[in-house]
């Protein structure tokens, strides 16, 4: 059997908006396997990436818990919960957020950097970024700065900055959303392969059916509840607009 190594118990999460809660989610159970990509797909609103923002220890839940593996990361402290994702989860976000004053290598370094590991020197830490750079096809760009690069490059130099310290899971939240159909298919093959490479758990928020539809299960929230097996592909006339509207519409409903 294949491992189950995240998993949520009764998982919610609410917000107070003056004198009304805004419930996004209530006790919901959510099981992701080893080696598994996901896709969360839902309309705009739906509460798809606050989930992942739960699932991958950015934000915390109202209530429930979030295991990975034996380890209840709902109880860690704000300073566990920050090491804990430096080592095991890399983020990739639909804006770059890149630091626009350095080149792409040294914000690839900066998950690294920020560790308190002496036994690790600069010497090494920037010899594994590059071999990330590399592994996009941006080690020809490592010395330009994020002004100095399109859309797409941009998006691989986050990819390589995830992945930089060798984490276990991968999320992603509309990773191919701020980019032209081309450039995001070029995005979601390469997601592909440094999945397999790296071994990863992949977690994915999408708008784009024909991404969805390539990977091993593809969840649908709608009105706080996930609906499984959704749909098993997109057929091959659905275009994609890479989540910028009218796609959801078409391949998802």
């Amino acid at each position: 059997m294949i491992e189950t190594v995240i998993r949520t118990l009764g998982l919610s999460k609410k917000y107070r908006s003056g004198d009304n809660l805004l419930t996004i989610f209530d006790d919901m159970n959510l099981e992701i396997r080893q080696g598994e990509r996901l896709a969360l797909v839902g309309e705009s609103g739906a509460g798809k990436s606050t989930l992942l923002h739960l699932l991958s220890g950015l934000d915390r839940p109202s209530g429930g818990k979030i295991y990975f593996g034996q380890r209840e990361i709902t109880s860690l402290n704000a300073d566990e919960l920050a090491e804990f994702r430096n080592r095991e989860i890399g983020f990739v976000w639909q804006i770059h957020y890149l630091l626009p004053e350095f080149t792409a290598l040294e914000n690839v370094m900066m998950p690294l950097l920020i560790r308190t590991q002496p036994s690790v020197n600069r010497d090494e830490i920037q010899a594994l970024a590059m071999s990330r750079l590399q592994e996009v096809g941006l080690a020809s760009r490592s010395h330009h700065r994020s002004g100095e690069l399109s859309g797409g490059e941009q998006q691989r130099v986050v990819l390589a900055r995830a992945l930089v310290t060798k984490p276990n899971f991968l999320f992603a939240d509309e990773p191919t959303g701020n980019l032209d159909e081309r450039t995001g298919e070029m995005i979601a093959e390469l997601l592909a392969e440094l999945h397999s490479t790296h071994a990863l758990t992949s977690v994915y928020v999408t708008h784009n059916p024909r991404f969805a539809s390539q990977c091993d299960r593809v969840l649908r929230l709608e009105a706080g509840q996930l609906q499984p097996n959704f749909y098993d592909r997109v057929p091959p006339h659905v275009p994609s607009d890479n989540g910028r509207g009218s796609s959801m519409e078409a391949g998802l409903n």
